[in-house]
């Protein structure tokens, strides 16, 4: 975790400098707009739900800097007695991005962003199976045992600030990118191995917290944020 946060802290200075050295030959450069922002997606998230709040730092004014962290817990979330199937909830997130507003005098203003990722999330699973990594013919059955799931990767996405008042409006966001997934088991009670005969009706919905290993793969980002402007106007 230590390690993370350095490089994270790394690329978003690194970010900073090179735009600032941009913004010192850019003599056309205007508007310094942020905002600050809340997602209306991620607390209806039905395998991570979690609260995520957001800056974006006007750089320059197509360039732009955003951080944004998110956090999630057994008592605050909507979903995870019902679907989750567990105990002790606990996530968190930390999404650093780099913002290129493609038309900055308009009204809504569009743009294209490149957002790093990195997830972790912990919970106690009862009564189910998991997918060992080791062999794919058995199946371990468990009356308890702590789960890890860490997700990380880079997102390619595009959005825009629509604007609804004067100084708040709605923004809306989708992308792809790719993820890398590590899910881990401990502390199990009562493990046993059985054949793997099992009719996983909803295997691949249930993939984040039954298959254990790393798998890499595909990662699709969407959602809306609610978002207050500050700064120059235009």
């Amino acid at each position: 975790m230590k390690n993370l946060l350095i490089i994270s802290l790394f690329i978003t200075a690194f970010v900073q400098t090179t735009i600032a050295q941009e913004i010192k030959t850019d003599s056309t450069a205007t508007g310094s707009e942020s905002y600050a922002l809340f997602n209306l997606s991620t607390p209806f998230d039905f395998i991570s739900p979690r609260l995520r709040v957001g800056y974006i730092w006007g750089m320059s004014e197509k360039w732009k800097v955003g951080l944004a962290a998110g956090y999630g817990f057994s008592g605050y979330s909507l979903f995870v007695s019902s679907n989750n199937e567990g105990s002790d909830y606990q996530f968190w997130e930390i999404r650093p991005q780099l913002f290129l507003f493609t038309h900055p005098k308009k009204k809504s203003k569009p743009y294209v962003s490149a957002e790093f990722f990195y997830m972790d999330h912990n919970q106690t699973l009862d009564s189910d199976f998991y997918y060992p990594e080791e062999s794919s013919e058995f199946v371990v059955r468990y009356e308890r045992i702590d789960y890890n799931r860490k997700k990380y990767g880079l997102n390619i996405k595009g959005g825009g600030m629509i604007p609804i008042f004067k100084d708040f409006g709605i923004n809306i966001y989708g992308g792809i990118g790719f993820r890398v997934r590590d899910v881990s088991f401990s502390n199990a009670i009562d493990p046993r191995f059985e054949l793997n005969d099992i009719e996983d009706e909803l295997g691949f919905f249930e993939a984040f917290r039954r298959e254990e290993g790393t798998v890499v793969g595909f990662n699709f980002s969407f959602g809306f944020n609610i978002y207050y402007r500050i700064g120059d106007r235009q």
